[in-house]
């Protein structure tokens, strides 16, 4: 279970990673 969320945690991180660098570039 710890290793399953471990693993959607940085899932989550490597997708929102660019999202939020693309998302400040256009503000």
């Amino acid at each position: 279970m710890v290793v399953n969320c471990f693993t959607v945690q940085f899932l989550v991180h490597l997708f929102f990673g660019p999202l939020l660098i693309s998302y400040s570039k256009f503000q």
